[in-house]
């Protein structure tokens, strides 16, 4: 049997802009349900960086005769796709974030620093494990505030054609004996607030969370939402052992040695042209360089079973133990000293910078439909400022929240009863195994693997074959026909073919190369270009689906 519940706001998200948005969405007066794939204060990419960098950065503004500065760098270190609307609101934002954190009892730096492309020294640190002790404060203020959590559980479907709005949910019993034993819910709810984090699942490498499955923006396509911005991405070398996903900061990666698995070196150097430009300037164009090789040493078979080369960083010890002590610590509990031994990289997605498309409320272009941090789109663009991640989350977190609460309690007197429609069973009767759907996700990494850093029309026509074939596979099978253990899987399965189309169409109608954006037929900048490029997915069954590319 199915529970049911009902509430005002679902939020989807277990990360700072989820339990930002709840915050915000309770404040206001509504109810509110969170939902996390795992248990909020570890799961979410708020969290997962903890053990994958230095420290969290937290760029604030420095003062109100920062904030045109500030304004400046982001809309320029974006390449001027990303929303001066969304890009005024950040930075009117962070310092009253700030604020809330303080209240709440977490600890910053008091000195702010100057990060890679700020023009002022505006960036914090988080003290200790900032990520998990922020989301554990939070959560513990959202729960004294009665925000009502659902952890262990995953959205498998929404439907959106009747009033109050639906969704069906499959939360994990706790159960080591049976870890595959689910309870079913189905939820009505009033107004919806993504946040739901990033899509670098869709790639083999990442510093997302295994439930970073582009759940916001699949879900989001099947409502009829606009995505834009998705085929910006911010890459990095990445470490595959002992941590997989763990990153070591540029200036240091670009002074080590690079070898392919011919043992033949790799040394990025600058052009002359370049010579003379700032420190951050050569360190983002060196990294490019390194990032660009080890794709062509993937492509040419010249890496490791993991899609690895070598990076031999011995002769910078000291340099290593005075910029991140925290990071070789870190590395050397696991077994690795990176003064005595050689590292197996590859290249990763660390954040898409596209997602759903939000205004200045919050809202996405379907009512009652919001968005927040790694999940929406149209304050990063086609380059991310360093230290803007978690500032993000909170600023246009509570933005939603409050938003989508006023959204609900405007439309609580239309509800005449709670309804909770029967699902539709049709499709294939035959049911799909975990492992099988392990195995397509597999399939569809790989094809996106080879469209991360540059691309062409080869490639991208090539990756278009692929992820079809995965979507020709799975399409016809119906998510409510599978036992409820394999419902969630399926759902993030067509997520990330979802969200992985949209990337590949947006890659397709973008013929320029701009900041993180890497087309080899086009690579000059297009002024025509200069403004986000929307997708919009009509129908969920493709082969009868209307796209439209929106400018």
């Amino acid at each position: 049997m199915s529970r049911k519940m009902d509430t005002d706001v679902l939020v989807i998200g277990g990360g700072c802009a989820g339990i930002r948005a709840a915050l915000a969405a309770r404040k206001e007066g509504a109810r509110v349900c969170l939902v996390s794939k795992s248990n909020v204060g570890s799961g979410s990419a708020t969290a997962f960086l903890d053990q994958l960098v230095e420290f969290t950065a937290l760029g604030v503004t420095a003062g109100e005769e920062d904030k045109q500065h500030y304004k400046s760098d982001l809309f320029e270190y974006g390449h001027y796709v990303n929303d001066p609307q969304l890009i005024d609101i950040y930075v009117k934002g962070t310092a009253e974030q700030l604020e809330y954190l303080k209240d709440v009892g977490l600890e910053v730096t008091e000195k702010p620093q100057m990060l890679p492309s700020h023009r002022k020294a505006r960036v914090l640190r988080g003290k200790g494990e900032f990520g998990t002790d922020m989301l554990y404060k939070l959560k513990d203020k959202a729960i004294e505030e009665g925000v009502e959590f659902l952890e262990f559980a995953s959205v498998y479907e929404i439907n959106k054609n009747v009033f109050p709005s639906f969704c069906k949910i499959a939360q994990r019993k706790i159960n080591k004996e049976q870890p595959y034993e689910f309870e079913d819910i189905s939820m009505s709810f009033k107004s919806l607030v993504m946040a739901s984090g990033g899509a670098g699942q869709i790639f083999s490498l990442s510093t997302n969370p295994l439930g970073a499955t582009g759940d916001g923006t699949g879900f989001a396509l099947q409502l009829g939402a606009e995505l834009s911005n998705l085929e910006f991405m911010h890459y990095l070398p990445l470490l595959v052992h002992p941590i997989n996903g763990f990153y070591i900061i540029s200036s240091i990666t670009t002074k080590g040695k690079f070898y392919n698995t011919k043992n033949e070196e790799f040394v990025p150097t600058l052009p002359e042209e370049l010579l003379s430009e700032e420190l951050t300037v050569q360190q983002g164009y060196l990294l490019l360089e390194v990032c660009q090789w080890i794709e062509q040493q993937i492509i040419d078979g010249n890496v490791t079973e993991r899609n690895g080369v070598y990076w031999d960083g011995r002769g910078h010890i000291e340099l290593i133990k005075e910029k991140i002590p925290n990071s070789y610590n870190k590395l050397l509990k696991q077994g690795l000293d990176l003064g005595k031994d050689i590292v197996e990289i590859s290249i990763g997605c660390h954040q898409m910078m596209g997602g759903i498309k939000i205004d200045n409320t919050g809202s996405s272009t379907v009512p009652g439909l919001y968005a927040a941090g790694e999940t929406a789109s149209g304050f990063q663009g086609a380059e991310r400022l360093m230290g803007t991640g978690v500032m993000d989350g909170l600023v246009f977190g509570e933005l939603a929240g409050k938003n989508a609460a006023k959204y609900a309690l405007a439309n609580k007197k239309k509800e005449t009863e709670k309804t909770y429609p029967v699902v539709s069973e049709d499709g294939k009767s035959n049911q799909i195994t975990r492992e099988s759907i392990s195995q397509l996700k597999k399939q569809l990494k790989e094809a996106m693997d080879k469209i991360l850093i540059t691309k062409d029309d080869q490639r991208l026509k090539a990756a278009l074959v692929e992820v079809m074939r995965v979507h020709d596979l799975i399409n016809d099978y119906n998510i409510n026909s599978q036992p409820l253990s394999v419902r969630h899987s399926l759902s993030e399965l067509k997520n990330m073919v979802l969200t992985s189309l949209a990337v590949i169409e947006l890659s397709q109608a973008r013929k320029e190369t701009r900041g993180s954006f890497k087309r080899l037929d086009y690579p000059q900048l297009d002024p025509d270009l200069t403004r986000p490029i929307s997708f919009l997915l009509d129908d969920l069954f493709l082969p009868n689906h209307t796209k439209k590319h929106v400018y």
